[in-house]
């Protein structure tokens, strides 16, 4: 019954995908938010989402919280509509679908001639990030969890492929792959705001949160530059890609603080980040667990 239920969702992913690549990027995006806003709110994520809202912001008013969701269904709509045209060579930055800023700091990566780690989460269309990466002429290797479905996955990383270097998987092998791509001079993308069933504890939003320490051990040990990429939907299909200035990283303070210290810091960030614009993040994770 799995193999079934798994060949038939991935013939319906390839058929909507099939269709949003059949109009323009801002047509899919609509047709996208469109159809998210109404089915999201009657899915169990929705009840997932309801419950971190309520967490990450306790004295918000139903309304508000209502109008925050409504804008995260539409958000995803419009990324899933968006996700086929990004197989493309395209340059997003040249045709001004996305406005890049910071890219100085690239150029200072470039002159210390080292693996970086950029680190981001699932704000506004998260896959813009790599696009743009793409489009500096720095292909990411990015991190990301294997899909249960293998159909899916393998559909997902095919597209994924005309924008960035092969994905490494989290895991054991995943965690030896990093290590080798960053030996090998390899920079690395990794989303950093899902839930852990491991990890260390890290306050977000005022909670411990499971979060994974591998970026920041990566920063520690081998001395990568830990560079924050914030991704802010502007209109329609345009997005702002943002690098801002790498973490500080005292690679001379022992392990057991400085790598809690830094998740706390990701974390932080990432807050700030969700807190400026709430309806731009995917709320449906259990990031606190239960």
């Amino acid at each position: 019954m799995r193999r079934l239920r798994y060949l038939l969702e991935s013939l319906l992913v390839r058929a909507v995908m099939r269709v949003f690549r059949s109009l323009t990027m801002e047509r899919a995006a609509r047709l996208g938010a469109w159809w998210l806003r109404r089915l999201g709110p009657l899915s169990g994520r929705h009840r997932v989402a309801k419950a971190n809202l309520a967490r990450a912001f306790p004295a918000l008013e139903r309304r508000d919280a209502a109008a925050i969701l409504d804008r995260m269904w539409g958000n995803i709509g419009a990324t899933l509509g968006e996700f086929p045209h990004l197989a493309t060579k395209d340059d997003f930055i040249a045709a001004g679908i996305i406005e890049a800023r910071g890219l100085e700091i690239l150029d200072e990566i470039d002159a210390a001639n080292r693996a970086c780690v950029f680190f981001t989460g699932h704000l506004a269309n998260w896959e813009m990030a790599a696009k743009a990466f793409h489009d500096f002429g720095l292909p990411l290797s990015p991190v990301y969890r294997r899909g249960n479905n293998p159909g899916l996955d393998a559909l997902i990383q095919a597209t994924r492929g005309f924008y960035q270097r092969a994905g490494i998987a989290k895991g054991k092998e995943g965690a030896r792959e990093m290590l080798r791509a960053a030996r090998a001079g390899r920079s690395i993308g990794a989303l950093v705001d899902q839930k852990m069933n491991e990890g260390i504890d890290a306050p977000f939003f005022g909670r411990p949160a499971k979060t994974g320490p591998a970026i920041a051990r990566l920063a520690w040990r081998h001395g990568c530059p830990l560079v924050p990429v914030q991704t802010i939907r502007l209109r329609g299909s345009r997005h702002r890609v943002i690098l801002h200035p790498p973490l500080r990283v005292d690679r001379s303070a022992p392990a057991r603080t400085e790598i809690p210290r830094l998740m706390g810091e990701v974390n932080g960030l990432l807050e700030d980040w969700i807190r400026q614009r709430p309806g731009q993040w995917l709320w449906v994770h259990r990031r606190w667990g239960g």
